[in-house]
């Protein structure tokens, strides 16, 4: 490397009269000679920089970490040979270090056995000190504490204020030291503060204890859904807690109120458990999938188990009762005269007739609806695309049945048309599609085609296309869909009462807005 690269460096240790000899005439990485600059600018700044220290710098491998270590311990007044060796041990983390010391130092804690857990990490000195300090009038804890952070010290300030917290409830054993070091030590407080709130409802036991570990950021939910079981009776059995309702309430902490509370529901309407005794485990299941809805779901359940129960107790209706409400019901009776061999026909009473047309009215209404809420998803779909053409098109009246709606979304591409085709083959929409495919077959691109045209399924088989023609007419009726997407600032039309027309072929009216 060449020598002027150093010049800076060297100007420094001139104006502090520091002799470094050749040192800089060997080959040097440049990533050291920036850390060297960094920790002699360190060193400098603080009234550091002196011919020893250079020497102490030059031989670590990270002078720039070791210079902030220098720097910390002369700021505490522990500059000594002492300290000064300790940190140069572990130059690339000198910094924590000697504020680990320091910290040491300063609550009277500094001894062998302490500064020997420091140095075992190094790198986070600062936390374990501060956690030995917390210990500093408690033997007891302090040795508990370095035992289990010996050789994991991750989160040791978190699990030295747990300990603290078991120590002031007097609930410091292995058990629930145990417990609070569990899952990285993470959450040793909420589960510190989580056994005080067991112990405050007498409900500290193995089960309990165990349960804390399912998920230990629920902790405070945990506890609340156990101790409402326990307000209600039902979480002790023979004077002890019971593990298996323990195992209920915990199967998901985060909603552990919400189970607690449909375990109860459950339980007041008698079907927690069967009448042999045994847990209800399909009525718990439930539960437990819908562990946020818990309590709602509950509800329902208790609901159907009621409606259940009286369609069991409800007295049988007589025969003849059920002949005549089905005799009611239907359009027409047919009667067979036994006195003649003709077939005569009644006419059907006025309130059958009556039943009938409401029958068909709430059909049809629920036909609407659920037409109207496809043809709105439908335009959702298009307006996403920004396509103000086709949106019209579908929000057009031609498009308030199933055929025109067919129609339009055809015209109006194949991505819109695709569209349909899923909402129409979906459950929900099961009344609808039967128009279209009345033996329940799935709806295909040319049933809605055909559909369209003719207000028909397409008769097409796989393996038969050829078969009276039926793969010709498709094709005919795919074509002239081709031709109806062409349209240039056109929105297609459906032809005035086209359902009511018999349409043959395609018998279609184009309509310029």
């Amino acid at each position: 490397m060449p020598t002027n690269e150093f010049k800076e460096i060297k100007e420094t240790l001139d104006k502090s009269h520091i002799n470094y000899g050749n040192f800089f005439e060997a080959y040097i990485p440049r990533s050291y000679k920036e850390a060297l600059a960094d920790g002699l600018f360190k060193l400098s700044k603080n009234n550091l920089l002196n011919q020893e220290n250079f020497q102490r710098l030059r031989s670590v491998e990270h002078p720039d970490k070791f210079a902030d270590g220098l720097v910390t311990l002369n700021q505490n007044d522990l500059l000594t040979e002492t300290y000064i060796n300790l940190i140069k041990r572990r130059s690339d983390d000198a910094a924590f270090f000697a504020t680990g010391l320091v910290t040491l130092k300063k609550n009277n804690i500094s001894n062998d056995e302490n500064i020997k857990l420091l140095k075992l990490h190094s790198d986070l000195s600062n936390q374990l000190a501060n956690s030995l300090a917390t210990f500093k009038n408690d033997d007891l804890l302090r040795k508990n504490f370095m035992k289990m952070v010996r050789n994991f010290p991750d989160n040791s300030e978190e699990f030295a204020q747990g300990l603290v917290i078991l120590k002031q409830h007097n609930l410091v054993d292995k058990a629930h030291i145990d417990l609070i070091n569990y899952s990285r030590r993470e959450y040793a407080q909420k589960l510190a503060q989580g056994l005080v709130k067991l112990k405050e409802s007498g409900l500290v036991d193995e089960n309990t204890i165990k349960s804390m570990k399912v998920d230990p950021e629920y902790t405070k939910q945990l506890i609340n859904g156990l101790k409402i079981v326990h307000q209600t009776g039902l979480l002790f059995k023979n004077d002890k807690i019971d593990p298996v309702m323990v195992s209920w309430v915990s199967h998901n902490p985060q909603y552990a109120e919400n189970i607690a509370k449909a375990l109860i529901t459950l339980h007041q309407a008698n079907i927690l458990y069967k009448d042999n005794g045994d847990p209800n485990r399909n009525l718990i299941r439930q539960i437990h999938n819908n562990a946020k809805n818990a309590e709602k779901l509950a509800n329902n359940l208790v609901i159907k188990h009621a409606k259940n129960l009286s369609k069991k107790t409800a007295p049988k209706p007589k025969k003849s009762q059920s002949t005549l409400s089905k005799a009611n019901s239907a359009s027409a009776l047919l009667t067979v005269s036994h006195k003649k061999t003709d077939l005569t026909f009644k006419k059907p009473r006025p309130t059958t007739v009556r039943k009938i047309k409401s029958a068909h009215h709430i059909t049809d209404q629920k036909n609407d609806r659920l037409l109207n809420n496809i043809k709105q998803s439908l335009i959702k779909t298009l307006e996403k695309d920004n396509n103000k053409n086709k949106t019209t098109t579908l929000n057009s009246n031609k498009s308030s049945t199933l055929q025109g709606l067919c129609f339009t979304a055809l015209v109006c591409g194949d991505k819109t048309a695709k569209k349909l085709l899923t909402l129409l083959n979906d459950s929900t929409n099961k009344s609808l599609k039967s128009k279209i495919c009345p033996r329940g077959a799935k709806v295909r691109m040319r049933d809605l085609r055909s559909y369209a045209l003719t207000q028909h399924k397409s008769e097409s088989k796989r393996g038969w296309f050829e078969l009276n023609g039926y793969n010709k007419k498709d094709k005919e009726n795919k074509e002239l869909f081709s031709k109806y997407q062409k349209q240039n600032n056109s929105v297609i039309m459906l032809k005035e009462h086209l359902s009511e027309s018999n349409n043959t072929g395609h018998d279609i009216e184009l309509k310029a807005i």
